[in-house]
């Protein structure tokens, strides 16, 4: 037999003590400060950047490794993807499962503040 809490349960639980809302604001400033930041590092360095980049870290040592400076962008839009994917994730699955939406926010903002820390590494790797 499985036991179940009522939904007006789940639903004052959510509203009463869902302080969750640090972890809302934390993965918002972080991608809103990566995506600001990461923009305007790339554009300031964009003349100084050599033709060929190396961004394909999984890739075998040489020439693979080497791809165009636009592709500096990829990792700002992947953060993007996943803050507004897991917004749309948590919106649906909130009430029910508060830990799960802390944990997307959480997840959001770590993905945010690496991917910042990856676009200044290799900037200050080839700059």
């Amino acid at each position: 037999m499985k036991f179940t809490l009522p939904r007006i349960a789940i639903i004052e639980e959510a509203n009463v003590s869902y302080h969750g809302i640090w972890i809302y604001k934390l993965a918002t400033i972080a991608n809103l400060t990566q995506s600001i930041v990461g923009t305007s590092v790339v554009l300031w360095y964009w003349r100084s950047v050599p033709t060929k980049i190396p961004l394909w870290f999984s890739r075998p040592w040489g020439e693979e490794r080497l791809t165009y400076p636009a592709f500096l962008l990829v990792p700002i839009l992947v953060s993007i993807i996943v803050y507004v994917s897991n917004i749309w994730v948590a919106n649906k699955y909130t009430l029910e499962h508060p830990l799960f939406t802390r944990v997307l926010f959480l997840s959001s903002a770590l993905v945010s503040i690496m991917s910042l820390y990856i676009i200044l590494r290799i900037l200050s790797l080839i700059v």
